[in-house]
This record gives structure tokens, C-alpha cells and sequence, in this order.
């Protein structure tokens, strides 16, 4: 579905990403992973379409990203970034009907405000549809914010997801161990109905567990992209992380990656 080739980044003359190259598959769950500093952000927004590359080109379905309206984009591809701000007190069903705004012009719909409560329910969250924002966890906003990009990307014909992309930026960020599961796993199933989904983790585990494809990312370049037993081994993980890493299995057959020493703190 989506095609990499020659892709640079150079704002104000420094170079963010150096030459990536690779393909991302349809129905598929990708993690970017990396160290800080690798340009996972930066790469997540420009496939995104957020921001254009320097120089080389991504494409979507076969046609060159920047060649989409705005518009046609929303309707098929949600990003759920890292940070989330809220400058006024909005309710909990207004922050959600926000995603259905590429769908009509002046007000909602009913089948925007069905999409709503459906997607709301499915959450968990219909309950909290009249709190503010500002009165909720992290956790809960979080939810939230998930609900709106879901609300964004619901398929015209139920349970069919194909063609749709949902970009994420760290976004266990604020939630529990139970929550990020929890969302992992929606996510995971909706992938299995189609939905194609590349999202920035710093989990390892969490990404080998819940992910069909990793990359792996250092200074601005690709060091390794495959299926989580390609990528996810003590060479490739030690190389990125500067450190000796072990992966190992469990009873259930899940891969953990540790360290096999602790990390000093350079003078």
C-alpha cells in the first residue's frame, strides 16, 4: 500500500532522514523502532503526509502522496499523535465527533453522531460523552483521542477497514500496562478487517508482540525492516540500542528483549 524510495529530510539544511527505502503492507501492523533521536517521528508524519520530503518520494496505492486533496486523504487516513492539546474545555463526544468532521460541512450527520456513539461504546467511553476533557486521566484522554481517529476511519461497509491507514505516535503514552494492551489488541484486530496501521513504539516487547512488521531505526536511517523474527534478534536490537540486548521466549511463546547488562551513565 505504501511505497518508499530515495527518502531524505533536510530542514534548514540538516539531515533528519538519510535515503530511506521500504515498502509497508496492506492490513498490516507496523512498528517503527528506535532509539530517540532515530527519526521515527519525523518519518511517521511525512508518510502520514504532514510534511513533505527534501527529496526522494512516498506513494500511496500507487500515486505519489502529495498528489491527494487534503480532504481525500481524511476521509481514509487518522493520525493519532503524541501530544494532544486543548486550549478550550470540550466534552468527551465533541473532542470524538471532531473525526467525523471530513464527512460533512456545516454539522454532523446522524450517521456521524451513530459512528460516534458506536465507536464511544465499543471504548467504553459513552458514559464519560458529557465530562470535560480537562476532568479526565491521561489515560482516559488518551482513549478518548483514540475514539476520535477510529470515528475518522469508520468503514463505510461494516467491518471492512481495507484501504484505510491509521498512523500512531507513541500511543501508549499515558495508559496503564492493562490499557496499552488493551489498545493494542483493538488495534490488532482491526488490522485483522483490513485496517493498516504504522505506529512509532518505544515498547519493545509491546511491538514484538503486537506487530506484523518492525523497523528498525538509527540516526536517521533504516537499519533493518521485516517480519518480527527478521528484525527483532539480539544483533539488530544491540546495534540500535548501543547496548547488549537478549531476546528470549516465554512459556506462552511471546519474545522479550533485555538488557544483559545495566547501562552506565557516561562521565
Amino acid at each position: 500500500m505504501i511505497e518508499v524510495s530515495g527518502l531524505h529530510y533536510r530542514p534548514r539544511g540538516r539531515e533528519i532522514l538519510k535515503g530511506l527505502d521500504m515498502s509497508l503492507s496492506s492490513g498490516k501492523v507496523t512498528a517503527l523502532l528506535g532509539p530517540n533521536g532515530a527519526g521515527k517521528s519525523t518519518f511517521l508524519r511525512i508518510l502520514a503526509g504532514h510534511l513533505a520530503p527534501s527529496e526522494g518520494e512516498v506513494r500511496l496505492k500507487g500515486k505519489p502522496l502529495q498528489g491527494f486533496a487534503k480532504s481525500e486523504l481524511a476521509r481514509s487516513r487518522a493520525v493519532l499523535s503524541q501530544h494532544q492539546g486543548l486550549p478550550f474545555e470540550f466534552s468527551v463526544e465533541s473532542i470524538v465527533l471532531l473525526g467525523r468532521s471530513p464527512f460533512y460541512s456545516l454539522r454532523p450527520g446522524k450517521e456521524d453522531r451513530r459512528v460516534v456513539e458506536e465507536v464511544m461504546q465499543e471504548l467504553g467511553l459513552w458514559e464519560l460523552r458529557h465530562r470535560g476533557m480537562h476532568q479526565l486521566s491521561g489515560g482516559e484522554r488518551q482513549k478518548v483521542h483514540l475514539a476520535r481517529v477510529l470515528a475518522q476511519i469508520h468503514p463505510d461497509k461494516e467491518g471492512d477497514y481495507s484501504g484505510r491507514l491509521l498512523f500512531m505516535d507513541e500511543p501508549t503514552t499515558w495508559l496503564d500496562v492493562h490499557q496499552q494492551h488493551q489498545l493494542l489488541e483493538r488495534v490488532r484486530l482491526l488490522s485483522e478487517q483490513g485496517l493498516t496501521v504504522i505506529m512509532v513504539l518505544h515498547e519493545l516487547d509491546l511491538a514484538s508482540r503486537y506487530s506484523d512488521f518492525l523497523t528498525l531505526m538509527k540516526s536517521g536511517r533504516i537499519l533493518a525492516h521485516g517480519e518480527v523474527k527478521q528484525v527483532f534478534t539480539d544483533a539488530w536490537l544491540s546495534e540500535a540500542y548501543d547496548m547488549p540486548l537478549h531476546v528470549c521466549s516465554d512459556d506462552l511463546g511471546n519474545v522479550h528483549c533485555c538488557p544483559l547488562e545495566a547501562p552506565l551513565l557516561k562521565a
